[in-house]
């Protein structure tokens, strides 16, 4: 492999930098735990200042990439595979009508293995955990009126679907359902987030944590299909 990094001229330096290296963590140049070269090295291969390499890593530190450790240099940390996707690429992916079907059918697959694996492999913490976001979300339902606190609702929701994505324990899965649900919540569940009943939402995901508590795939993976097909009504 070439010592000499590709950057984009048509950018400023930092973010070059930040570009370029991420293009090299994509690559599998360097793996979590690793310690990136010195400023100095990177400096050279990237033809830029050190200055520039500096802002380029504190970016990078910004992002959840990589660690800086004041006199022990960067340290590359456990990425998110979200993060490592351009932006432009996933807003067009899931803003876009046409791909609304293939979006919420990908979204129904992941669901669905990830909701099997947690009846298998969910913890007394797991269980606690998702437990304790259904709680919030009743007490913001039966305290008063839902539509107030939308917002909050909205949030709880996905808290609860990435809780029940780490219940699978299969980081890889989770990995990618949080690069899927993330940005569906954000670009295409949001806007119509008003046309749900947040009753049901969560007598849906309460029907799910029951079954799952029980051991009980079949009504587990019955109520997340239910549930993520009456999401996709509700879209566009």
């Amino acid at each position: 492999m070439s010592d000499v990094l590709q950057v984009n001229p048509r950018v400023n330096l930092d973010l070059r930098v930040a570009e370029a290296l991420v293009e090299q963590l994509r690559a599998g140049r360097w793996a979590p735990g690793d310690r990136l070269p010195p400023e100095n090295e990177l400096a050279a291969m990237l033809g830029v200042s050190r200055p520039s390499v500096r802002e380029g890593l504190r970016r990078l530190q910004t992002q959840g990439l990589v660690r800086v450790e004041h006199g022990r240099g960067a340290f590359v940390l456990e990425p998110r595979a979200v993060q490592l996707l351009p932006a432009p690429v996933l807003s067009l992916i899931f803003s876009s009508p046409a791909r609304a079907a293939e979006v919420h059918e990908a979204r129904l697959a992941l669901e669905l293995g990830l909701t099997e694996l947690a009846a298998q492999r969910a913890t007394e913490e797991d269980l606690a955990c998702m437990r304790a976001v259904l709680e919030q979300a009743r007490a913001l339902i039966e305290g008063g009126d839902p539509a107030a606190h939308e917002q909050e609702l909205f949030e709880l929701g996905f808290d609860f679907h990435l809780a029940l994505a780490a219940a699978a324990h299969s980081p890889l899965l989770t990995s990618l359902y949080e690069l899927l649900v993330e940005p569906l919540y954000r670009t295409v569940e949001r806007p119509h987030a008003t046309a749900g009943n947040p009753r049901e939402d969560l007598d849906f995901h309460v029907a799910i944590v029951d079954a799952i508590e029980r051991g009980d795939i079949a009504a587990a993976l019955r109520a997340a299909r239910e549930h993520v097909v009456r999401t996709a009504q509700l879209g566009p």
